[in-house]
């Protein structure tokens, strides 16, 4: 069974985050799902136009406390499989981040 650190990568300027993406939910959401060994996140936007990216983008800011200018999509544009880059945050604030927005699992 794997856990969230696994899907938390700290580098020099910030984190990596490996996520998948569910559009078009009713609200947003994020969560661990540990059998892909990565993050679920609900947009409540389309995947189309690149809509559901830009609503990541914004959610990760506001759950993060950073600017959209921060936060980057590094590998999976027009996947759902998609590994997000944030910067001028530390894997403790992320893990405490999540934590505080209630994601289970051994963080």
């Amino acid at each position: 069974m794997t856990r969230p650190l696994n899907a938390i990568i700290e580098r020099e300027n910030g984190v990596l985050l490996e996520i998948e993406v569910r559009p078009n939910a009713k609200k947003r959401a994020i969560g661990f799902n540990r059998w892909r060994s990565s993050f679920e996140v609900k947009i409540d936007q389309r995947a189309e136009h690149g809509r559901a990216n830009e609503a990541i983008i914004r959610f990760f800011a506001d759950i993060f406390s950073l600017k959209p200018s921060n936060i980057t999509i590094i590998r999976g544009l027009k996947s759902r499989h998609k590994t997000i880059e944030l910067k001028g945050i530390t894997k403790e604030e992320v893990i405490e981040s999540l934590k505080r927005i209630g994601v289970s699992g051994e963080i």
